[in-house]
């Protein structure tokens, strides 16, 4: 051990070691950090451990160890978490334990110690949560003393707790106030007499219940919205059968009416209710004067449209069959052709062509707006449940999750986008290169499966899926230094010790939800490509549900805490890709699965070359906001500024994905009316869009400005965090406007193909313009985190979105449709070529 003397970190929490823990330990004083827990470790501890003057954070819970505590600890003057708990530690508390000045943590709960607590505890200025349920303290009571405990300002108001159940104290309640920052003093299952002490304690306790509201406030919703939702359902099935027994109950008194002419088929009743799972309203894809448009699948595979007049435009048998006559007759390249039609008394059909990616109002509806909405909401869930534990631990988790899974993402959900359009042989224009989380796999993986049903080529989408599944997998292994070596990374760009030890802890955890993604996100666009946004989300409520309730399991109820949260998230994430995919594999795509290929492996260099330039553009735009969380973890205060930010940064992401839904509707619609060469229309689906999404930006921007004292609370109670996220509130309100319009535009630059110089747009806006201002305000203003984040928004994405809106503005959308339609006859040439 001697040789190890240079050594600061020794973390071999969470195996299986045994034994006792060596005395040699305790010559390494250079050692800082010691994480033996989640071991079977046992024995007592030697007093040569409180040589470790140097120590940050000694972690021993969850072992076997026994004996008395060491007095020699009180020799560690730099440490500040001391976890003890869940072992069979007995005897004494040693009182010397109040020289530990620095001490923030002192959890000794769930063991046998005995004796009195030591009065001399209220020397500990630094003290957070002092943690000492389920031992045999009986003698004395609670010291006096205890009145005394310091304010926690600089590092949490919240989370100074004492925990004292489960004892057998006698006495009375000290009459005087514990603390004016204690939120929670447990007391129950002892013996103590006397009145409720009077105080200032209350308006504390009317914080608490507020918290417990909220939380109850959640629940509720949840139940209620799981109750609402079962409803709607059940209200949806009885209107299908209602309208389908309605259908067959029509008389049909006459005989079909035929009329012959090539390329038109008469189909039957049968056929068609076949074909549209007997008008289920999950077919239906549109609305107008003439009735429902239905989407459907013949028995040949062929996709088609089923439009079936409303009771208001039947015609007679003979118009009927003339209006047949000449739409047949009509061929144009902005036309879909008509295949059939189905002519009954009471019922009246006309079978088109189907052309996917739909209306506007299909990308934008109900279930791919939640279904993004409750795939986020698992992150948020766990940045609430780690902000109820800690200021340090919610510091953590918003890093690990923020910074580090989110680095990653600009490059995952980017791969399959050129996957696909290379083995399509689309236009480079409909390549993605956006930055927010999944729109670099929604612009084309939408418009690319359009071309694939329009091409007949269902089950090559399979193939596809799972070329991407290959490549991503292997980009996932490529990307593990990142998790592997956060703390020392997080420490090189000076964010503080603690705060990255923990972080990196944290990051370890996430390692199967960076895997999970390589699976997750194809699955996502595969089924929302073929309109099955209604089973994404259903299957992403049932595992935010099971979210809930597991990370209340495994942070309340197992007192897992942090690390419990980490391993909830993996497991439902996981839970949601496994849901995906059974459903894709058990039948729920039987055109476009046909089991896995080998063809999946080829072509993958290819690949690689065309979508690395798109990748790292798509990374630079990404990370601009994991900058604004690691600059601001340089500031003084970092822990409180981070929860803050974060705090900001998750409400921000969570309205989000309603501009993203945007991003996807308006990217594809803007390509598909140039495709068509109709630059009228793809000027009208921007407007219309743009003008949408900023109503939503508005609102909420008014919502926020309205409450900006109370949207922390759902996070947390610290008083500090609580006012430096209501100092930042406006310019959160600020950033959800401007990215209320952003991605909206950004949808258009995608359909319209101006990646290249969006990408120069970018990359001038926030690295040039946008971080630069950052470091400015933020240290030589002296700003802080309201500097650095005022100057990246105004700067940075207040730039970008005017210069977008004046490209936008000026743009001459026929002649943009002219180059459209070059693009896809140069590309269909060298398909024709190759083949």
């Amino acid at each position: 051990m001697r040789s190890y003397s240079s050594i600061s970190t020794r973390d071999f929490m969470w195996n299986n070691l045994t034994g006792i823990i060596p005395k040699e330990i305790g010559h390494i004083t250079s050692l800082r950090l010691l994480l033996l827990n989640g071991n079977k470790l046992s024995g007592s501890l030697s007093d040569e451990l409180g040589n470790l003057t140097n120590m940050n954070r000694l972690q021993l819970d969850e072992n076997q160890l026994s004996g008395s505590v060491p007095e020699s600890l009180a020799n560690m003057i730099n440490v500040r978490h001391l976890h003890m708990n869940n072992n069979s530690f007995t005897g004494q508390l040693p009182s010397k334990l109040s020289n530990l000045s620095n001490l923030m943590h002192l959890l000794l709960d769930n063991n046998n110690l005995s004796g009195y607590l030591p009065p001399e505890f209220f020397k500990l200025h630094s003290l957070e949560i002092l943690q000492l349920d389920n031992n045999n303290f009986s003698e004395n009571g609670i010291p006096s003393t205890y009145e005394n405990l310091p304010r926690l300002v600089k590092l949490s108001l919240r989370n100074c707790s004492l925990d004292l159940s489960w004892n057998q104290f006698t006495g009375s309640i000290p009459s005087n106030n514990l603390s004016t920052n204690m939120t929670t003093v447990d007391l129950s299952h002892n013996k103590l007499n006397g009145s409720i002490p009077r105080g200032g304690i209350y308006p504390y306790l009317q914080r608490l219940k507020r918290k417990t509201g909220i939380i109850a406030a959640i629940i509720i919703g949840a139940v209620a919205a799981v109750l609402a939702i079962t409803a709607i359902t059940m209200l949806l099935i009885f209107r299908r059968n209602s309208k389908y027994m309605h259908l067959i109950s029509r008389k049909r008194t006459s005989s079909n009416v035929c009329i012959k002419i090539d390329g038109v088929k008469a189909f039957t009743l049968k056929e068609l209710t076949h074909a549209t799972n007997k008008f289920d309203i999950s077919t239906k894809v549109g609305e107008g004067g003439y009735g429902n448009v239905y989407k459907g699948i013949l028995s040949d595979e062929t996709f088609v449209a089923v439009k079936r007049a409303g009771e208001n435009s039947l015609q007679g048998q003979k118009e009927f069959l003339t209006e047949i006559e000449l739409l047949s007759r009509l061929h144009h390249r902005n036309l879909v052709s008509l295949l059939g039609y189905y002519s009954e008394e009471g019922e009246q059909m006309l079978i088109y062509e189907f052309m996917p990616n739909g209306t506007l109002r299909e990308w934008i509806s109900g279930p791919a707006i939640f279904s993004r909405i409750t795939s986020f909401s698992m992150l948020v869930i766990t940045q609430i449940f780690a902000g109820h534990i800690g200021v340090l631990e919610l510091a953590a988790i918003n890093i690990a999750v923020n910074v580090i899974v989110g680095f990653d993402f600009g490059l995952l959900v980017n791969l399959p986008n050129t996957i696909l359009i290379f083995y399509y042989n689309l236009p480079l224009s409909k390549l993605s290169t956006n930055h927010y989380l999944q729109l670099g796999m929604a612009s084309g993986l939408e418009t690319l499966c359009g071309q694939a049903f329009g091409a007949k080529q269902y089950h090559m989408l399979g193939v596809y899926m799972q070329r991407s599944w290959i490549v991503l997998f292997i980009c996932c292994i490529l990307l593990l230094p990142i998790y592997l070596f956060a703390t020392p990374v997080l420490k090189a760009v000076g964010q503080p010790e603690d705060l990255a030890v923990l972080s990196g802890e944290v990051a370890m955890w996430m390692i199967p939800l960076h895997f999970t993604l390589a699976f997750q996100f194809p699955l996502s666009r595969f089924l929302q490509c073929q309109l099955k946004t209604a089973v994404i989300a259903w299957v992403s409520l049932m595992a935010l549900l099971v979210h809930i309730l597991v990370s209340w399991l495994f942070v309340y109820k197992f007192q897992l805490g942090l690390i419990g949260a980490a391993a909830t998230l993996n497991f439902s994430w996981w839970a949601l890709t496994i849901g995906l995919y059974v459903y894709t594999v058990c039948g729920g795509c039987p055109l476009t699965w046909n089991g896995f290929s080998m063809e999946a492996f080829s072509g993958l260099w290819e690949f690689l070359n065309l979508s690395a330039p798109s990748g790292v553009m798509m990374c630079l735009q990404n990370w601009y906001y994991k900058i604004l969380i690691l600059m601001t973890g340089n500031l003084p205060n970092a822990a409180i500024a981070l929860d803050a930010l974060s705090i900001c940064m998750t409400i921000n992401g969570l309205e989000m994905m309603i501009p993203l839904a945007f991003f996807a509707a308006t990217g594809v619609r803007v390509a598909n009316e140039l495709g068509a060469g109709n630059g009228k229309g793809a000027k009208f689906a921007t407007i219309v869009s743009v003008l949408t999404s900023l109503a939503i930006g508005l609102f909420f921007l008014i919502l926020i400005l309205a409450f900006h004292n109370e949207i922390a609370y759902i996070f947390t109670t610290s008083k500090p965090i609580l006012d430096e996220v209501a100092k930042l509130s406006k310019l959160l309100a600020y950033t959800i406007l401007f990215n209320s319009i952003q991605p909206v535009l950004g949808g258009v630059a995608v359909g319209a193909g101006w990646q290249s110089y969006v990408a120069y747009i970018n990359l001038g806006c926030y690295y040039i313009i946008g971080l630069p201002l950052g470091f400015l305000m933020g240290w030589y203003f002296n700003q802080g985190v309201m500097g650095i984040w005022a100057a990246m928004i105004f700067g940075g994405t207040a730039t970008q979105t005017l210069i977008l809106c004046w490209i936008t503005v000026r743009c001459d959308w026929e002649k943009e449709a002219a180059k459209a339609k070059l693009h896809v006859s140069k590309f269909s040439d060298e398909k024709q070529q190759l083949n």
